[in-house]
């Protein structure tokens, strides 16, 4: 693989990464939404729909540990999928 791919990969990959983080960080939301057991506040991913699937299948997984912030606190994943460029622009506003 030549230099110039692998510059292009790695660039790729944080630019998902960043883009990842940010959306994650942008759609947390601690409205005291309940979880299906009755506890903990809702984090909610935003996602484009092609990631829907995956989302809501990690979550669901993710959920089944009980997540906890440091200070105890229980929450869970939600996902919301809409199309690439209503992700951007919700992050963006």
């Amino acid at each position: 693989m030549s230099n110039n791919l692998q510059t292009r990969l790695k660039r790729r990959k944080i630019i998902v990464l960043t883009c990842l983080s940010a959306m994650f960080l942008s759609s947390c939301s601690s409205q005291n939404g309940l979880s299906s057991n009755g506890q903990g506040f809702e984090v909610k991913f935003l996602v484009g729909s092609d990631l829907a699937q995956f989302c809501q299948q990690a979550a669901a997984k993710f959920n089944q540990t009980q997540p906890k912030i440091k200070n105890g606190q229980n929450f869970y994943l939600t996902c919301e999928a809409k199309g690439s460029g209503d992700v951007v622009e919700d992050i963006k506003s």
